[in-house]
């Protein structure tokens, strides 16, 4: 699987490719709506969703974007989004609705690497929320954090932007 071209369909990582529900197998897939695969990336209409153009030049969306979450494409720029906005430090609750509507898509870690390349390059780190959680996980200690990380890697920082869309307030508790 690791040489498969980025753009040929995968098998649905929750029914195997059946598109039958595990549990009921006279329903269909939720995941993949019963066709057993999900379609190919396409790169760019991933970057293209989480930027929008404004006088000519590309910026991160600071809001959600405006994408039909019920299709593969859409639940793939939410996710992209959501994890640059938690691996960079713009929003690091646990990102829980965007890995629960993308959990079963067979590209996952492509869409990881995607989320933290735009990460890095939007907001100077992708390890904002690693630092921000390692503790917890008793995996860092605050002063082993390096300086010049987002506020919210450090203890005490913001937990979120301001920019959070409502659907994902349950993060907070």
């Amino acid at each position: 699987m690791e040489n498969q071209n980025l753009t040929d369909a995968r098998p649905c990582a929750k029914c195997a490719g059946s598109g039958k529900c595990r549990d009921l197998q006279s329903e269909k897939c939720f995941y993949c709506h019963g066709t057993g695969n999900f379609p190919g990336l396409d790169v760019q209409a991933i970057i293209d969703g989480v930027f929008s153009k404004g006088g000519g030049k590309m910026t991160f969306r600071k809001s959600k974007p405006p994408v039909d979450q019920l299709t593969a494409l859409g639940k793939r720029i939410y996710y992209v989004w959501r994890l640059a906005r938690f691996h960079g430090g713009a929003d690091v609750c646990l990102p829980m609705g965007a890995t629960m509507d993308s959990h079963a898509d067979p590209f996952i870690k492509e869409l990881d690497t995607i989320a933290d390349k735009v990460a890095k390059m939007v907001f100077g780190s992708d390890m904002a929320a690693a630092y921000r959680w390692g503790g917890l996980l008793g995996r860092v200690q605050e002063s082993d954090k390096p300086a010049g990380l987002p506020q919210a890697a450090y203890q005490g920082g913001i937990v979120h932007d301001g920019n959070k869309p409502i659907e994902e307030m349950l993060e907070l508790h």
